[in-house]
């Protein structure tokens, strides 16, 4: 699996997938089958065809689904990584904390 330059991942969990799936493909395909997969299964029958968007477009402009659970609007991540400036002082900040600690031990 390969990234495009300019391809956009949304999220931690996102970013952390696909680094997954890039250093170890066999292991990430088999946990998020067994993982994954059967979590995105609800009991609710699917839509009828007339207004389901999988084959025709919608005009519902629904752009969250009709899940129970929370939705975040955004990540933290997601946040960041939009804001290069913010990526350059969380990337300094990481690493100023690994050089402490690293110097800690010695």
């Amino acid at each position: 699996m390969a990234l495009r330059l300019g391809s956009s991942i949304v999220g931690g969990g996102g970013r952390g997938m696909a680094a997954s799936g890039m250093l170890a493909p066999g292991l990430t395909e088999r946990s998020m089958a067994a993982t994954v997969i059967p979590g995105s299964h609800s009991k609710k029958p699917p839509l009828p065809a007339s207004e389901s968007a999988l084959y025709h477009p919608s005009n519902a402009l629904r752009e969250r689904g009709d899940s129970p659970g929370h939705m975040h609007d955004t990540s933290a991540y997601t946040e960041t990584a939009s804001r290069s400036g913010l990526l350059k002082v969380a990337a300094g900040i990481g690493l100023a904390a690994l050089a402490w600690q690293v110097l800690q031990r010695e």
